[in-house]
């Protein structure tokens, strides 16, 4: 068939062919997706790795949150000197793994705020360079893979820690240090979250 330069029925047929191959919007139009498609010569890459805008920003509040509780827990380590040695020693090292998961939940968000520069370059090289796209869908997931090695490794025992400690201060602290209760039920809230949330 010759080449008439015109776009008819024909051509919207072989286009609307080539976007249910390759996963495309079925409508026949030549658009930026279908033309990336054709330059690439093969289905574009998907981002597998979700959003870390919120998750970034709910780790930038758990490193702020941590790092007050870690101030509120020496004062009480401070109110309690009449209570027993092991009670002064938990509060103690209750203190240091929640300055530790402060760092923790900053360092982690660093990698949210990594993945998240990448997802946005991700958006803009999609259609442009779908190979560059799919580098970095790649790269995001391997972030993502080392982001949870971290927060396993270094979180989730240190909130273990802290419900260990929660729960050895609830039974022996008198219940007329009214800030002592509020330091501990603001941590016991706290352990209940996770890097994964």
């Amino acid at each position: 068939m010759k080449d008439d330069g015109d776009f008819g029925p024909i051509t919207e047929k072989a286009v609307k062919a080539f976007q249910k191959k390759f996963g495309l919007k079925n409508d026949g139009k030549v658009g930026d997706y279908t033309l990336a498609t054709i330059t690439f010569g093969k289905k574009l890459p998907e981002m597998k790795v979700g959003d870390y805008t919120a998750k970034g920003k709910i780790w930038s509040n758990h490193s702020e949150i941590t790092g007050k509780i870690a101030l509120n827990f020496k004062a009480l380590a401070m109110e309690i000197d009449n209570l027993a040695k092991d009670i002064r020693s938990s509060s103690e090292g209750a203190h240091d793994a929640t300055v530790l998961n402060a760092d923790n939940y900053q360092y982690i968000a660093g990698f949210a705020k990594s993945i998240t520069s990448l997802q946005k370059d991700f958006i803009s090289e999609l259609i442009k360079n779908p190979k560059k796209a799919e580098q970095l869908a790649k790269r995001c997931e391997e972030i993502e893979r080392e982001l949870k090695s971290v927060g396993n490794a270094r979180i989730v025992p240190a909130s273990r820690y802290h419900s260990s400690v929660i729960t050895s201060l609830q039974r022996s602290i008198d219940y007329t240090f009214g800030r002592a209760k509020n330091v501990l039920k603001g941590l016991e809230k706290f352990s209940n979250s996770s890097y994964s949330d």
